[in-house]
């Protein structure tokens, strides 16, 4: 996989961000009290980071409901285990951006969705079950290591 294609794996997360957003904007027109203030802050946040020896996926979703904060973290890390010396740079690379990174962007898609047909669906905040199951998922489970 090129660049070119980790880029497009990047709007296809960046397209259900705008959607947990959109549903954001709907959540507070139809709840919105007579001062226009509903309780809830979705907020949604993708960074990718690709270091020497490591690469992080973060997602986040942060909802406010009557001042009462609560914060989901979907992240994916990868940690070279064996001798760095074993890779030249060139092969980590494309092991990164070829393996790891889309495997992992791909489970964080797949909680986006489910997130977002939560609240589409009930306008109440996140059920307990999955928040929890946001939570606590190995993201370590959906990588490639070698």
């Amino acid at each position: 996989m090129q660049f070119s294609a980790l880029e497009e794996q990047m709007k296809n997360v960046q397209f259900r961000v705008g959607r947990i957003m959109a549903v954001r904007k709907d959540l507070d027109r139809r709840l919105s009290d007579d001062e226009g203030h509903s309780g809830w802050d979705i907020d949604a946040q993708v960074n990718v980071d690709v270091g020497v020896d490591k690469f992080q996926v973060i997602i986040t979703l942060t909802r406010d409901s009557f001042h009462d904060e609560i914060a989901v973290t979907i992240g994916g890390y990868f940690s070279l285990l064996s001798d760095i010396s074993e890779f030249d740079s060139s092969q980590f690379e494309e092991f990164v951006v070829q393996s790891a990174i889309p495997r992992t962007l791909n489970v964080a898609m797949a909680h986006l969705d489910q997130a977002a047909k939560q609240i589409e669906a009930e306008p109440t905040p996140i059920p307990f079950e999955l928040e929890r199951n946001i939570r606590t998922t190995p993201f370590s489970a959906f990588l490639i290591t070698h």
